[in-house]
């Protein structure tokens, strides 16, 4: 080696180029992005950004651009991360995938990233189903409660302005996403009375459907007030009278008495009587003087063929005792006293 000469040994390293997929981060959300998804609110302001996660040590230009999920490029191109999509006053159409796609100048790679955005909304009823309506005893009634909601709510059936007692056996609730149903599985007089259902997701307002008035029409009532007037008696007829109770939801069509001799009478006497209408009194005639007679009452509605009459009120009452009428005197002959 020459005097004074010194060597020199230099390392050159060189990175190669890390060119990952871009990071995604949201402000205005419920939660920030999880999962890659992020939950807003409808009419909440959303911005989503996109920044650099590569190590350009080759200081290539990079390229940052926003799309939907069709392609459509929502952004121009930027140069300088983090690159921001804003989304004002969001709406629930406007929930999708959103997608930011990151190059480099001179460089053939494409990193993209996505996020689902998921619009959160109050709930809305859009219908019930059956509307007003009327069945007869022992049928089965299915409602229907549809609605739209975001998350999906919690539904709540009442009926007469008070929750459904999920305990009782005959009621039978099925919730899904968009909808819910009520089934009554044997209707009887209790299940009468205004339905409705009640929706809320946590997410203001609630809401609530119209009610649907439901009528279940069951076997009439007895009557009451049965009565055999002393003074509408004879030997031959007993005149009934009474108050009709309760209809059943339903025309009251006729009133069937029956009645037997318990008195006086070897075989009995009996008979029945159908009387059409509403009627509140009936004579009975072709009756035996002196005798007890016992008198059943029932009512029939326009019903009965399926659910039957009413239960039967009975009273016993007696025909007065066969008086003898006037002689009738169809002539006179005159005699002396000496005659008599």
């Amino acid at each position: 080696e020459a005097e004074g000469r010194e060597d020199f040994e230099y390392i050159i390293t060189i990175e190669p180029l890390v060119f990952l997929d871009p990071l995604l981060s949201a402000v205005g959300g419920v939660d920030g992005i999880v999962n890659g998804t992020v939950e807003v609110v409808e009419g909440s302001d959303l911005t989503l950004s996109c920044d650099g996660n590569s190590n350009n040590t080759a200081s290539l230009e990079p390229i940052y651009q926003w799309f939907d999920d069709s392609g459509n490029d929502l952004t121009v191109i930027a140069n300088e991360p983090p690159h921001n999509l804003v989304l004002n006053d969001i709406s629930r159409d406007t929930s999708g995938e959103y997608v930011c796609r990151n190059t480099l100048d001179d460089n053939p790679e494409v990193r993209m990233t996505s996020v689902e955005v998921n619009v959160l909304y109050s709930p809305k009823v859009l219908s019930i189903t059956p509307e007003n309506t009327t069945l007869i005893e022992g049928s089965i009634l299915t409602f229907n409660c549809s609605y739209d909601a975001n998350p999906p709510p919690n539904v709540t059936w009442g009926q007469n302005m008070s929750s459904i007692d999920t305990s009782d056996s005959n009621f039978n609730i099925v919730t899904e996403e968009t909808y819910s149903l009520l089934e009554v599985t044997f209707a009887n007089i209790n299940y009468s009375g205004v339905y409705g259902c009640s929706i809320d997701n946590g997410i203001p307002p609630s809401d609530g459907s119209e009610g649907v008035n439901i009528i279940v029409q069951v076997a009439p009532g007895p009557v009451f007030d049965l009565d055999a007037p002393s003074n509408d008696i004879t030997s031959d007829s007993i005149t009934l009278t009474w108050t009709l109770g309760f209809d059943g939801n339903a025309d009251i069509t006729s009133v069937n008495i029956t009645y037997i001799a318990t008195s006086n009478f070897d075989p009995p006497h009996f008979g029945s009587k159908i009387v059409p209408g509403q009627p509140t009194e009936y004579v009975i005639q072709d009756l035996q003087p002196l005798t007890t007679y016992e008198f059943t009452v029932a009512v029939l509605n326009n019903v009965s063929d399926v659910v039957g009459s009413s239960s039967e009120e009975s009273m016993s009452a007696m025909t007065d005792p066969l008086v003898p009428g006037m002689p009738n005197i169809t002539s006179l002959t005159p005699v002396s006293s000496t005659e008599l």
